[in-house]
């Protein structure tokens, strides 16, 4: 070996290649130093390189491949060169089968100027799944490692259970626990958020704490730790992509000021180049909240208000419509949604005791919500366990019985006198069952409110015992009603149900008496596992005929083969409620839903519910139901169901005024919101054919490659005999030497049916990059070969085939790959037809030619076929280098009058150093944005001989 040779590292094989520029000898040994591509520099034996030989050198030396290793290596080549023409290369390589309208935004996202974007979708349309497959999109091209997911609390679990049903993509969920447990472990100074790459967390445990002089020293020292090493360590940690789920929560206050949480948005978005909002009411009815978050997305398209029109927010928004959207043969995906009132009414005599029982419940509610009310709400914990009693109560005698049960058993214990619990527990991810016995088992300081409580708890426990002696409860009996008369108008006897509740002991309770009478069960709580969820959701698919649910699974599950749903218990929030009915009004559901709504009569919340549901229905009517659920969350948050409710039962003599009045406020607002929907956030129309975007091209290049791969390694390949496109075989990378694996139910073929376990191989599979892995290792391996080739179109023509590899890049977040194909026949002549053909066609019968030699004139032809690819080479390097320019330009002089604008601002200041100062931090500002785009706009081309072969038809 000799100074200046290109190497390859057999101990450093993730290094590629590296140019040898020194040799020295030491006893007798060599040891040569090596500078890699990406500068780095070792000293190795210089038994541990070995020369990395261009096809031409292969060829030379004779180190000539076998045809399944060169097809192999061709195979890799197409699918880089697939990848960077910003095509959609995951859309089938996944647990799912992405919809036409989240192709096309994903489209919209990845071939964006700058990938920053606000993904609108009504709700239902798995703005989820669009994100994801963006994030997939960016991972795959390298452009995106490190990522972060920031969600409500609610959702955490939810988005880390997707991601990893449906795309195999292992997330970190960062609780306030966790981070301090990993702070404990790595110190104080440590920047935790370096220690994983794909993490999950949730908006409110991370935003900047405000701190100010009311606040005690101690809560100084907290806050003031929690910004420097949560908050900034956050911000300083190098994401490259974030993705911020309900971003309208973000926004700033209407006069200007800037929240915590939109704080975290601008510090975030500053950092981070992938930019992804997730929210369905961005604007909320208020054109200047919407233009600070669009600000967030583009500050310099979005500088002023003027801005705020319907084409300028397409530039950088996805919007698409829940009853528009269609599948790929152009049927509408969503089906309709009827709705039937079940109205439950007490029998004065046979259900006395549950109606004293509820009255006692209710009178309780009421005293102790005014007495909290006298002392500015100080049991904030105590007031949510008064609540949930009031929410049991109206759900099962069964459900009270249980939670009173447990309540007073701790009451009564010697370990409930500590005093309430830290409430900052309450911003921890709980799951129903851990948070209903959070509440229950919270201490209480007071014992005159202590003594009282155990007192009612005693009296409520002796009367539902009574009632719950037996199952003759009316809402059981209406439910076992409803389900025999449903089957009977479908006339379907295995129609499916799910049968919704808020509790699980009323769960409990309705199980029982539906296998009473025969029918078999599934169920869901906030206690199982996610093993145990999915053992639950197969025995409703396979075998039960009735799931009952609490809202545990209202929340990351999918039941569209069941279209009937049953809500037992209404939950107070009316978002709930639509989260329930999205687990069966969804994406995939082939029948119009029905949905059963029981209403318990004479009642406090029926009253209060029928009072706000005229309101709301009139909304439904005005705007329709998917527009309506949009603005649920806003008007929760605005105005809170819970507290409407529970100040319902405390004022039951003023009640009716109030809350006619509270829904006119309701109906009024979520009237504001929709009326401005489509002038602010007008709905994508794009024009592409969503159809190109099924890229089953590549599918067939992933499985050539790994085939040819397979047959170089000498690996048999077996099919299934119920499906001969699903194969079976050896695995060729065991972990350990001596140790076989299979790999099992391998497709490539993503329109392959729903089948239980298939491993679909695609980009990302483990499989496929230990592949990639060996053919980078060795850049000889599959360059060259001799081969003949049964086309019969072309019997009896032979000559040299050469492949290069055309890269276009700007060296900074560009490439463009293009594989360029020349055949010349044996005496030089340039074969168009055959180029083209070799270079766009599937091979896949061919053999070796043994023992083959090459003549003299192997330069001579050689030469020609660089001057023909390199006339090739420059029409696509210019068209390529064109495109790039001029959206570069277009972004140019938006930021020109960007600049423009906020100098204008900075001149009418009137005292002299500060304009001055802030002009020329401006103009710094201005000067590095220019010379980044100076950057972007040096396209380079860089074109190699990557394969070359000799080819003979027969």
């Amino acid at each position: 070996m000799n100074i200046g040779d290109k190497v390859r590292s057999k101990t450093y094989t993730d290094k590629r290649v590296g140019i040898i520029v020194g040799i020295r000898e030491l006893a007798g040994k060599q040891y040569v130093d090596v500078v890699f591509q990406n500068g780095e520099h070792i000293t190795t034996d210089i038994e541990d390189v070995f020369l990395d030989l261009d096809p031409i050198r292969c060829f030379q030396k004779k180190a000539i491949s076998q045809p399944e290793i060169f097809w192999a290596k061709n195979y890799l080549l197409r699918i880089e060169e697939n990848i960077s023409e910003n095509a959609i290369a995951i859309s089938t390589n996944f647990n799912i089968k992405p919809l036409p309208h989240q192709l096309l935004t994903v489209d919209f996202v990845i071939n964006s100027f700058k990938p920053r974007c606000l993904i609108a979708d009504e709700v239902g349309l798995g703005k989820t799944i669009e994100a994801a497959l963006v994030y997939e999109e960016f991972k795959l091209r390298g452009i995106v490692k490190r990522v972060l997911v920031v969600v409500p609390a609610g959702l955490v679990l939810q988005w880390k259970e997707e991601l990893e049903n449906k795309f195999n993509e292992q997330f970190i969920i960062y609780t306030k626990n966790y981070i301090k447990a990993l702070k404990q472990s790595y110190g104080e100074k440590t920047n935790i958020w370096k220690l994983h790459d794909k993490i999950i967390v949730s908006i409110d445990s991370v935003k900047p704490l405000k701190i100010d002089k009311k606040l005690s020293k101690d809560e100084v020292k907290r806050r003031e730790w929690h910004n420097k090493y949560i908050f900034e360590h956050l911000i300083e940690a190098g994401f490259d992509m974030a993705i911020i789920d309900e971003a309208h929560k973000l926004s700033k206050y209407e006069r200007g000021g800037e929240t915590a949480r939109y704080k975290l948005g601008k510090a975030l978005v500053d950092r981070v180049p992938v930019l992804l909002l997730l929210t369905a009411t961005p604007h909320q009815g208020k054109p200047e909240l919407f233009l600070n978050l669009l600000k967030l997305i583009d500050p310099v398209l979005f500088v002023s208000d003027a801005m705020l029109v319907p084409p300028l927010v397409k530039e950088v928004t996805v919007r698409n419509k829940k009853r528009a959207v269609v599948d790929f043969d152009g049927k509408r995906i969503f089906k309709k949604r009827i709705t039937s009132l079940v109205e439950i009414e007490w029998n004065e005599d046979r259900n006395k005791e549950e109606m004293k029982l509820y009255d006692i419940i209710t009178q309780y509610t009421q005293d102790f919500y005014n007495m909290s009310n006298q002392k500015n709400n100080i049991y904030t914990i105590y007031t949510l366990l008064i609540m949930l009693y009031q929410r049991i109560a109206s759900s099962s005698s069964y459900a009270i019985l249980s939670a009173m049960r447990t309540r007073l058993a701790f009451l009564e214990s010697d370990n409930n006198s500590e005093g309430g619990k830290d409430e900052n527990a309450l911003d921890e991810v709980f799951n129903e069952i851990e948070f209903f016995d959070y509440l229950l088992k919270s201490g209480v300081d007071n014992k005159a409110l202590k003594k009282c409580e155990i007192n009612f708890l005693k009296r409520c426990i002796n009367i539902a015992e009574k009632v719950s002696d037996n199952l003759a409860d009316v809402k059981l009996e209406k439910l076992l009603e409803i389900i025999e008369e449903t089957i009977r108008r479908e006339e379907n006897p295995n129609l499916k149900f799910i049968v919704f509740t808020e509790f699980v002991a009323t769960q409990s309770i309705i199980i029982r008496y539906l296998e009473k009478y025969g029918y078999k069960c599934a169920y869901i709580n906030g206690g199982l596992s996610k093993e145990e969820r999915i053992v639950q959701i197969d025995n409703f698919r396979n075998d039960a005929q009735i799931m009952v649910s609490t809202d545990a699974g209202g929340e990351g599950i999918n039941l569209q083969f069941c279209h009937c749903m049953i809500n037992f218990d209404l939950p107070w929030n009316p978002s709930k409620l639509e989260q329930r009915i999205g687990r069966i009004d969804r994406i995939g559901q082939k029948k119009d839903v029905l949905i059963f709504n029981f209403h318990l009569k004479n009642t406090v919340e029926d009253r209060v519910r029928s009072i706000l549901e005229t309101k709301l229905s009139l909304i439904k009517h005005q705007f329709g139901e998917d527009k309506f659920a949009d603005v649920l969350d806003l008007l929760q948050e605005e105005f809170s169901f819970d507290n409407i409710y529970m100040k319902a039962i405390a004022k039951l003599e003023k009640q009716e005024e109030e809350l006619k009045s509270i829904s006119e406020k309701i109906y009024n607002r979520a009237r504001e919101i929709l009326e401005k929907d489509d002038l602010l956030l007008p709905f994508s129309n794009f024009n592409k054919d969503p159809n190109e975007f099924l890229n089953y091209k590549l599918n067939k290049m992933i499985k050539q490659f790994v085939f040819n791969m397979l047959k170089y390694k000498k690996v048999d390949v077996q099919t299934y005999k119920d499906n001969n496109n699903i194969y079976r075989f050896k695995n060729p990378y065991p972990s350990s030497p001596g140790k076989t694996s299979i790999f099992r139910k391998i497709a490539f073929d993503p329109q392959i049916d729903d089948s239980p376990n298939i491993n679909m191989v695609n980009i990302s599979h483990p499989l496929f990059v230990e592949m990639k892995d060996e053919m980078y290792s060795n850049n000889s391996l599959g360059s060259t070969t001799a081969m003949r080739i049964n086309i019969g179109k072309f019997q009896g023509m032979r000559g040299l085939w050469f492949i290069f590899k055309l890269v276009v890049t700007n060296n900074i977040n560009r490439n463009k790959v293009d594989m360029i194909s020349i055949f010349l026949e044996k005496d030089g002549f340039f074969n168009g037809r055959v180029s083209r053909y070799l270079g766009n066609n599937i091979i896949d019968s061919f053999e070796p030619i043994p023992n083959f030699d090459m003549d003299e004139s192997f330069e001579n032809i050689y030469n020609n076929a660089k001057k023909i690819a390199e006339e090739e080479a420059v029409n696509i390097f210019e068209s390529v280098k064109l495109e790039w320019t001029e959206e570069i330009n277009n972004y140019e002089q938006k930021l020109n009058d960007y600049f423009q604008f906020k100098k204008n601002s900075i001149i009418k200041i009137q005292i002299d150093n500060i304009r001055e100062s802030k002009i020329a931090s401006l103009d710094r500002d201005y000067e590095k944005q220019l010379s980044f785009y100076r950057k972007q706009k040096n396209v380079v081309p860089k074109m190699d001989l990557y394969q070359f072969s000799y080819l003979e038809f027969v």
